[in-house]
């Protein structure tokens, strides 16, 4: 093995179906060949080999330590076909870390696959993507992805991708007729069996079982796990595998549910640590999950507060873990010129000059040539208006219309904005969406924001693709040099800033002011605070009460989250958004619900309500019905009748298909919805009909001056009388004032809210 040349080790990757023996070989073998006594040139091709087999095996222990030391071994002499399999390898096992570093590894895996001579690869990057944001995406969307790589995978008689596809639809859709269930479980055992996939065999035995548990069929789920368990031993899978730790998982659901309490515990415990120690972090996070619903189950209430907290610690992990994920992203990024040269024919020196210079998606300058240009007007002082600039809604049309699509929109935007500023200055490709404008020299600096303010293209353009048309608009920040940044570093870091300020207001473009610095600063010393606070205890809650307008009799009420930092009660329109972007909304939402219904116990009245907002992101997400009534299962049913949700409308809320199926289920299970807002910014009558809601909350912007006769007036009472026509009840914000009462009584709205009810009664 020692004299064997970085041929050899290409050679077995280039096997199409590289089996379970074969990967066991390479394992066997490479433990008894120490790594120092290989040729340089022989190194990464010899990791590569190791991680694809402990990948295909499922033996997963130290996978990103060893997808760190290759990367490290990353050179522009490297192959294509090792880059390609390093990067899948890893943007698979880090996106089931929960790790940063999987967006970035399968963005950069995408980037290879496109100039490769290796098409199947691109079926790996369309199912890697696929199964990242499934969870945005139409169900349509997502079968028609799955089948097109399952029959590209199948035609190809590449078994292990095909089997793996095949799982995907029949976890994902697990909607499905049970006859395609039983065919697509068929075809994935098949394929395994076929392709000497042993361990991947024993996956699909497990997802079969986990769908006959979720049905309650737990006799068969019983006899597939005991049949599970035979395979394992006589096919000598080992115990340190993700096959063993779903097996160990699976048994203890099935002990829950046959009401077994005697042994569920330690069986979840053991697939808890495996899972851990294969750095499977969705299936921790899972498992935990699992075993706190076991223990509230049999009313064990001191091992389900044991677990929540010991989740609570495993998150928290994750979260001092970000800084290394940040640190290895970082360097991956390190990587790109060397991935983009890779296998690529030798270029000219004009060549290099171009690629150095020239984007080659959008064919405008590129952010090397952004970088002279700013160096150059900092170093001769000249008055200079900065822009940077973000595609709107770019995501989601990658997620639902294909990357090939999103490439388009950018080459079209690119274009239009480019010609729209040659006037006054020059467009240059910064990365992903985003793009950055510097004005012409001696420029008037007015002229150059009046024509950003008033530019077409930033406002919304149409745009069409597969006959499918999408507006294309964005979102500004501009900064002025020298005036209000005085170095190149400051003029970046504050046009930034600006644009991320714009993405959270009305407006299109932002301008920069000093105050956006002291917020971002606040922001930061907030957010430190936050990503480690305890929700539980620091958040508190208060009700403010909703009113009938007819006999002033209180019906219910909206429950507001409070915090309390240093003695400064911080808005929640500040703090919810930075617990949003630590991923920590759920915990919120958890906390705030628990005060809710103790609130709701306590009450005389069982009619009464209380109304509970919850961010557009978090209602989207796929399993965002299934948690919530996980955390309501134990509780009465009036409790649930008794809560309403509030969800702020959004431009793509009643676009969403996870959206309306968790609207479906929460009021399948007796909670009602409120859109709250209506009226401040993106009210369709498409979302009203997409999306079912109960409760319209009109915007307190309709009230703040509405007086007798106003159009106002006239608009609100159009609101109030839609509301009534589709049969939903209407509740009136903001209401400060005996005239405002007055008005609204006479409008006919159901309820009303505001300051003046805490103060008269």
């Amino acid at each position: 093995m020692i004299g064997e040349k970085a041929d050899h080790h290409e050679a077995l990757l280039a096997q199409p179906n590289l089996d379970d023996r074969m990967c066991a070989d390479i394992l066997r073998r490479q433990r008894n060949t120490p790594e120092r006594e290989l040729a340089a040139q022989t190194r990464l091709p010899w990791l590569v080999c190791q991680i694809v087999a402990k990948s295909n095996l499922g033996q997963t222990e130290h996978l990103s330590a060893l997808c760190q030391r290759a990367l490290d071994l990353v050179s522009p002499d490297t192959s294509q076909l090792v880059m390609l399999h390093l990067l899948r390898a890893l943007a698979d096992h880090e996106i089931r870390a929960q790790s940063s570093v999987g967006a970035n590894a399968l963005a950069k895996f995408e980037t290879v696959v496109r100039k490769s001579q290796y098409p199947e690869f691109l079926y790996d990057a369309r199912l890697l993507n696929l199964l990242v944001h499934m969870g945005d995406r139409s169900k349509h969307f997502v079968e028609n992805e799955l089948e097109i790589c399952a029959r590209y995978f199948k035609d190809n008689r590449l078994w292990l991708r095909y089997a793996k596809t095949c799982n995907s639809q029949l976890m994902h859709l697990e909607e499905h007729p049970q006859e395609e269930q039983r065919k697509l479980a068929m075809s994935a055992l098949r394929a395994s069996r076929r392709g000497g996939h042993n361990h991947h065999y024993a996956l699909t035995l497990l997802n079969i079982v986990d769908i006959y548990l979720e049905s309650n069929q737990l006799d068969a789920a019983h006899r597939l796990l005991n049949s599970t368990a035979q395979f394992i031993r006589s096919t000598k899978i080992p115990r340190n595998t993700i096959a063993f730790a779903l097996f160990c998982c699976n048994r203890a659901l099935w002990l829950v549910k046959s009401g077994h309490q005697a042994k569920y515990q330690h069986q979840y415990r053991k697939s808890i640590t495996l899972a851990k120690r294969l750095e499977c972090n969705l299936l921790t996070i899972m498992m935990y999950q699992e075993l706190a619903d076991g223990a509230k189950t049999f009313g064990d209430m001191a091992l389900q507060s044991q677990v929540l907290q010991e989740q609570i610690e495993f998150h928290k992990a994750l979260a001092r873990s970000r800084m290394d994920q940040a640190q290895r992203a970082a360097q991956l990024d390190d990587r790109v010129e060397s991935l983009e040269d890779i296998q690529a024919p030798p270029p000219t020196p004009i060549n290099l000059i171009n690629q150095a210079q020239i984007d080659e998606l959008t064919q405008l300058p590129t952010r090397a040539v952004l970088d002279e240009r700013l160096r150059s007007i900092t170093t001769s002082n000249q008055a200079t208006v900065f822009a940077f600039i973000d595609l709107n809604n770019f995501k989601e049309i990658n997620d639902s219309m294909s990357h090939y699509a999103g490439d388009s929109a950018l080459q079209v935007f690119a274009s239009r904005l480019s010609k729209a500023l040659a006037h006054i200055g020059t467009v240059y490709r910064w990365g992903g969406d985003e793009f950055f404008f510097v004005s012409d020299p001696n420029t008037d600096s007015e002229l150059v924001r009046q024509t950003l303010d008033n530019c077409a293209v930033i406002k919304g353009s149409d745009w069409t693709h597969d006959g499918v048309t999408v507006p294309l608009t964005a979102r500004v920040g501009t900064v002025q040099y020298p005036n209000e940044a005085k170095t190149a570093a400051t003029v970046m870091r504050f046009a930034a800033l600006t644009l991320q300020a714009a993405k959270h207001t009305t407006h299109k473009i932002l301008h920069f002011k000093s105050e956006l610095r002291e917020q971002f600063e606040r922001s930061i010393r907030l957010k430190r605070h936050l990503a480690t606070m305890d929700i539980e205890t620091n958040i508190t809650v208060e009700f403010q009460s909703i009113y009938h307008m007819k006999n002033l009799t209180q019906m219910g009420c909206e429950v507001l989250a409070r915090w309390n930092y240093e003695g400064e009660k911080i808005s929640p329109s500040e703090f919810i958004p930075l617990l949003m972007a630590l991923n920590r909304e759920h915990e919120l939402l958890r906390s705030v619900l628990n005060k809710s219904i103790e609130q709701l116990k306590r009450h005389p009245n069982r009619n009464t309500f209380c109304a509970i907002n919850v961010s557009p992101t978090l209602f989207c997400q796929q399993d965002f019905a299934d948690m919530l009534l996980r955390d309501l299962n134990h509780h009465p049913a009036w409790i649930r009748k008794s809560l309403v949700l509030e969800i702020v409308e959004s431009e793509t809320l009643g676009t969403r298909q996870s959206a309306a199926e968790n609207a479906a289920q929460l009021q399948a299970a007796g909670l009602r919805l409120a859109i709250d807002d209506f009226g401040a910014g993106f009210s369709t009558m498409e979302q009203l009909a997409n999306l079912p809601f109960d409760i319209i909350k009109i915007d307190k912007g309709f009230i703040n001056t509405l007086t007798d006769g106003s159009i106002k007036q006239t608009i609100l009472k159009s609101m109030i009388q839609l509301a009534k026509d589709t049969q939903k009840i209407v509740i009136v914000e903001g209401i400060e004032t005996q005239q405002q009462l007055d008005i609204v009584s006479q409008l006919n709205a159901d309820c009303g809210q505001g300051y003046y009810f805490s103060g008269e009664r």
